[in-house]
């Protein structure tokens, strides 16, 4: 029989919508304690700060999260899957802006600075852009007084001017950026379940958005068969450069990953399809 697929919610990080389109589609637990044996389990915004506690305690159930801890840690560590040019950019060299660990001898340019995970692009015009290479030194520092990102260490990757539809606070660009759902099925290949744009606190300017089929089919397609090895569900962010180019922008833990504004009633319909009908399992 296939196992039971379920979804672990963090209720206080979660809203109610998102709980109610998951739950017509799988069920749904606020509890480890609860959850079915041999269940595998999409965990919903609880797996942090303690990964490998909730695996454990999962384990003694029979139960198993859609990927493991190191696949996390792979997909949450922009290091592991972006690099400077000269080592082949890394995983996704080509298809997203290069990243650099240190700054010591960067090539002359604009670059943004962010933590290996979170940024803190809110505050862009002082803890994020550098508009010179001699600026990076002091958008880091700031940075460094920031704990949670000081924790994760720091990165560099190179500025790319991108498609803007509108400036936030601190001149924060909003652009044509997408957020990207995908899970790895049981030949290996990566499944597209959902896309939404990506600027939530702004959906005004989503009537001005477009995500091409060329762009899903090509960069995207790409960079999904690339990290399939490394994941099982996970998330791809794109975006439109100023000259039409199409970049990744990050990729990150589905389980982890805020819904922007995908639609919750599709993607958890697709990952039901898919996960329920045995096609996908962590054993396969």
């Amino acid at each position: 029989m296939p196992r039971p697929v379920i979804v672990l919610f963090r209720r206080e990080l979660t809203d109610a919508a998102e709980r109610e389109a998951a739950a017509r589609w799988l069920p749904t637990f606020d509890s480890r304690t609860a959850v079915p044996e041999g269940a595998l389990v999409i965990g919903r915004y609880t797996n942090l700060p303690f990964y490998e506690e909730l695996e454990r305690d999962l384990a003694h159930r029979g139960a198993q999260l859609v990927h493991d801890h190191s696949a996390h840690r792979f997909l949450a560590d922009i290091a592991r899957w972006s690099g400077p040019p000269q080592e082949d950019g890394g995983l996704l060299g080509g298809l997203t802006p290069p990243t650099w660990t240190d700054w010591v001898r960067l090539p002359v340019g604009a670059y943004v600075v962010k933590g290996r995970t979170n940024s803190r692009k809110q505050r862009w015009a002082t803890h994020m852009f550098a508009p010179t290479r001699e600026e990076v030194p002091r958008v880091a520092q700031r940075l460094w007084d920031d704990t949670f990102l000081a924790e994760q260490g720091l990165v560099v990757r190179a500025y790319v001017p991108l498609r803007q539809l509108a400036e936030g606070l601190n001149g924060l660009p909003i652009t044509n950026e997408w957020r990207t759902f995908w899970l790895v099925d049981a030949r290996g290949e990566p499944v597209l379940l959902a896309t939404g744009f990506y600027w939530a606190t702004h959906p005004e300017v989503e009537a001005a958005a477009t995500l091409p089929e060329h762009v899903v089919t090509g960069v995207a397609s790409e960079a999904a068969r690339r990290l399939a090895p490394y994941a099982r569900f996970f998330v791809l962010d794109l975006a439109e450069g100023a000259d039409g180019r199409w970049w990744i922008i990050e990729a990150n833990d589905g389980q982890m990953s805020g819904l922007a504004l995908v639609e919750p009633d599709l993607l958890y319909r697709r990952l039901s399809e898919l996960l329920q009908d045995g096609a996908t399992t962590l054993d396969d």
